[in-house]
Order: C-alpha cells, then sequence, then structure tokens
C-alpha cells in the first residue's frame, strides 16, 4: 500500500457510508497489500491496515504479499468487517532464500481471517509461514 507496486483486484463493498476494498501485492518485491475504508463521498481514507509489516519481514528487496483476493464480509448487526487475507510472499523461496528463509517467523496477517470492529482488530492465522502458496482465503460469510 502506498508504494505504486500493488492495485486494488477486489470488488469494493459499500458498508455505513465506506466503499471497502484491498490493494494485492502481485510479484513486486518491497509492495505489501493494503486493507481500506475510502469515504464514499470523498474518496478519502477512513483507514487503512497494512497486512505486511514496514521491514516487510527483514527483507523488502525479496518478499511482499499480503492483502485480500475478495471482499470481506460485514455483520451489519455489529459493524465487525471480516477480511480473509492472502499468502505471503515468496512461499517457495527465491534465490539464495530456500523455503522462505527471506520471511522468518510466523508472517503474521497473512493467511488470516481478521475482524475489524473499530476498537481494535482480532486475527486467526490459518497458515503460520505459509510454504505450500495457499493463496488468499475465499470472503467469510456469516448466517444468523
Amino acid at each position: 500500500g502506498g508504494d505504486g507496486a500493488a492495485g486494488a483486484h477486489d470488488s469494493p463493498q459499500l458498508v455505513g457510508g465506506c466503499v471497502l476494498v484491498s490493494t494485492q501485492a502481485i510479484a513486486v518485491p518491497g509492495s505489501r497489500g493494503t486493507l481500506y475504508a475510502l469515504d464514499q463521498e470523498t474518496g478519502e481514507g477512513v483507514w487503512q491496515f497494512e497486512t505486511v509489516p514496514d521491514d516487510f519481514w527483514g527483507n523488502p528487496r525479496v518478499n511482499h504479499g499480503g492483502g485480500a483476493w475478495y471482499p470481506p464480509a460485514v455483520d451489519t448487526d455489529t459493524g465487525a468487517i471480516y477480511w480473509g487475507t492472502s499468502n505471503p510472499w515468496p512461499a517457495p523461496g527465491a534465490p539464495g532464500f530456500p523455503a522462505g528463509t527471506s520471511r522468518p517467523g510466523d508472517n503474521l496477517y497473512t493467511n488470516s481471517l481478521l475482524a475489524m470492529d473499530g476498537d481494535g482488530n482480532l486475527d486467526a492465522q490459518s497458515r503460520f509461514h505459509d510454504l505450500a502458496l495457499a493463496r488468499s482465503r475465499p470472503s467469510p460469510s456469516s448466517d444468523d
């Protein structure tokens, strides 16, 4: 987000006066997916959430990823927004960094279900340090 290397790749969703959309980092080291809420009238940012940390897990010349391929699910009763985020990259590794060693650790906020409620964000990461290219997760849904 903000580095010009990512583009919006999901359908925007209008909720409570905000357009919800995500960028997706695609094959550009040092780029990351960002979740956005934009004011529907002005297009100004209401909030944004970076799914990859500023240090790119220690190697911005190689690492990228995160964001969402699909629009979020929204609980209209509580206002909670649920985003399924995509994988970190490079999943199989890169020259000099086999098996994802360029991005040590869990790679938090990728391959996750993020619940954003305005008071704080909660996550449930389904695949830590993904090496299998699990890709993005489909939008979660809620059923009463």
